[in-house]
């Protein structure tokens, strides 16, 4: 057994695709826990206390804001719980579809931080530099310079702060003239090195045909589970969908499908789609252990 990021990019990418998508477009609670629950089980797992982090500092927040928001701008729902001062009303309904609405994007927003740790700029070259070499230097650029102009901000903040003019120096139009210098010294390198890039991948012939890419992935028999799995799983999930499963109403009052074995099944499916990079990894430090 493999650690979920050693499998091959195509494996890493069929189960990412699989996960986001089901997680923006099920809105039925049960789904919705699923896809929350462990893609925050996974995060912890790649990332430990920035994955906890990222649940209470993020998407529990995320996920009470909407809740409240739209509570108190949007009306529908026949459950009053209250009469608000400009004489609308508060509603159930409207407060349990903005936690929901929190709840998938604070899911989707867990999933892709997974996918960063997993499905690395490598991977996504070597997906992508066959087909479509200019889109796959433009997402590893992308990938690669968000946390290096974080770090390079940092830098020059510390350079800034080290002259008397960092972000937390003078009055408050001061820190204002100071973050702008320090902004407009981040788009100067950014563009720089942006162009530098471009020249030095231009030189060395990249994206000219015919041309061969070297890549040391290989697909293997496990890759090869992993991923039948994977569609197995999305053939159950789609064919639930289709039979009214992941049915929904939010509006003007809350009602969902009557659990039956069919939909039970089809629930235990997902959970087991969306399980399949955290037992993958947890299996991968059993067999560590064992060894050791």
């Amino acid at each position: 057994m493999r650690s979920f990021s050693t499998c091959h990019p195509a494996t890493n990418f069929i189960f990412y695709m699989s996960a986001v998508i089901f997680g923006m477009i099920f809105l039925h609670p049960v789904f919705l826990c699923i896809s929350f629950l462990t893609s925050t089980a996974y995060n912890i797992k790649l990332k430990g206390a920035k994955g906890l982090k990222m649940l209470f500092f993020l998407a529990v927040p995320l996920t009470l804001f909407t809740g409240i928001v739209n509570g108190l701008t949007s009306h529908y729902g026949i459950t009053v719980l209250a009469s608000l001062p400009d004489g609308n009303s508060l509603t159930l309904e409207s407060i349990v579809y903005g936690v929901v609405t929190g709840l998938t994007a604070s899911a989707v927003i867990t999933w892709f931080s997974c996918l960063n740790e997993t499905l690395t700029s490598d991977k996504i070259l070597y997906l992508t530099a066959g087909k479509m070499p200019k889109t796959a230097l433009i997402i590893t650029m992308a990938l690669r310079f968000a946390p290096l102009y974080l770090q390079k901000a940092k830098e020059i903040q510390q350079a800034q702060k080290g002259l008397g003019t960092g972000v937390t120096d003078g009055s408050i139009i001061g820190k204002i003239k100071n973050g702008g210098k320090i902004i407009s010294v981040l788009i100067s390198r950014a563009l720089e090195n942006g162009i530098e890039t471009s020249d030095s991948m231009k030189a060395r012939g990249y994206g000219l045909k015919p041309k061969t890419n070297y890549s040391n992935y290989v697909f293997t028999s496990y890759d090869a589970v992993i991923i039948s799995l994977t569609l197995l799983c999305d053939a159950f999930v789609i064919a639930g969908a289709a039979k009214g499963v992941t049915y929904v109403l939010y509006n003007p009052f809350f009602k969902v499908n009557q659990v039956t074995a069919f939909s039970g099944a089809v629930f235990i499916f997902y959970g087991a789609l969306c399980l399949i990079p955290l037992i993958t990894d947890l299996g991968e430090d059993l067999k560590w252990k064992a060894l050791k």
